[in-house]
């Protein structure tokens, strides 16, 4: 799969799911065994500027107990051609 530059909706998210892992004192390892994401991929998602894919979006969400609005609400996306 070819590197896609991640664009400022994408940075905004996953500074949320930073955030969210840092309040919530959780680890990589945990949400890793939580989710079935496997914490090498977590780690590259996170601190690798790596775009974060609808699937494992949708699984962390749902690991976490969150709505799939959870950490996109309030984010200005222009649309872009």
């Amino acid at each position: 799969m070819a590197y896609t530059k991640q664009h400022s909706f994408d940075k905004e998210v996953v500074k949320r799911l930073r955030a969210y892992i840092e309040e919530n004192n959780l680890s990589l390892s945990k949400i890793a065994n939580a989710s079935g994401i496997p914490y090498q991929r977590l780690y590259h998602l996170l601190y690798n500027s790596q775009l974060v894919k609808l699937r494992e979006y949708v699984v962390l969400c749902q690991t976490f107990k969150e709505p799939l609005t959870f950490f996109v609400d309030g984010i200005d996306y222009p649309y872009e051609k």
